[in-house]
C-alpha cells in the first residue's frame, strides 16, 4: 500500500453483477477542484469520523451530515479528475461522470451510444444518476472498508491525525463481460487532527 496516495477504507460496488472480466480496470482519480487545481478534499478528522464512521464501523454518511461536511461534493460530477496533486484543471473543470462512463462503455463495446436500446439506456442513465448522488445512493455492495479501529491501527496513531491521506473507491461494474471495470477513486485529507 503507497501511504503517499493514501489510505484505502473503503472500497464499494455500484452493481454486484458476478461476472468478472479479465479485462484491466480503469481508474479515475477524483479531487477537490474549488481553485482549479488538483487537491485533496480537506476535512478535519471529527468531520471525516463524523461522515464515515457510526459506532467505530464505516457507514456512508447520512444525506444530512454529508451535505453539511462535503456541500457539492456529495456529487461525483462536482469532484474534478486529474493525475496528480498540484495538477493545473482545463475545462470543464468538473468530472462530466455519466458522460465518461457511457464513453468508456462505448469504447469498450466499438459500439456508438446512438445505437443502443433506447430503454436501456435510459435505465442506464438513471443508475449512473444514482451513484453520481454517492453519498444518497445507499445500493453499494461493501467490498472491503476498515473499522476505525483498524484504521488509526494502520496510521500507527491514537486518532485522525492532520495530514493523513485517504481513499474511497466507487466501482462501477457493468454485467457485459467486454466493459472494463471503472474505479472512480476519491481522495480525502485530514486538515485539523481529531478532538
Amino acid at each position: 500500500m503507497d501511504y503517499k496516495k493514501g489510505v484505502v477504507f473503503a472500497q464499494l460496488r455500484a452493481n454486484t453483477s458476478k461476472i468478472e472480466t479479465s479485462l484491466p480496470k480503469k481508474k479515475i482519480l477524483l479531487f477537490d477542484s474549488s481553485d482549479k487545481v488538483t487537491r485533496y478534499f480537506h476535512l478535519s478528522g471529527d468531520d471525516f469520523k463524523k461522515l464515515f464512521y457510526k459506532n467505530n464501523k464505516f457507514e456512508l454518511p447520512s444525506l444530512q451530515d454529508s451535505l453539511l461536511v462535503l456541500g457539492d461534493f456529495s456529487r461525483l460530477d462536482e469532484w474534478c479528475k486529474g493525475t496528480n496533486i498540484g495538477e493545473l484543471i482545463k475545462e470543464p473543470y468538473y468530472f462530466d461522470f455519466i458522460n465518461e462512463v457511457f464513453l468508456s462503455w462505448q469504447k469498450d463495446l466499438s459500439i456508438n451510444m446512438c445505437d443502443w436500446d433506447q430503454i436501456n439506456t435510459k435505465y442506464l442513465f438513471n443508475e449512473l444518476n444514482n451513484v453520481n448522488k454517492w453519498t444518497q445512493h445507499k445500493h453499494y455492495k461493501v467490498h472491503s472498508s476498515m473499522s476505525y479501529l483498524e484504521l488509526i491501527d494502520k496510521l500507527k496513531t491514537p486518532k485522525l491525525m492532520k495530514g493523513s491521506i485517504f481513499q474511497l473507491t466507487i466501482s462501477i461494474v457493468n454485467c457485459n463481460p467486454k466493459i472494463s471495470q471503472i474505479d472512480v477513486i476519491l481522495n480525502f485529507r485530514i486538515d485539523k487532527d481529531e478532538t
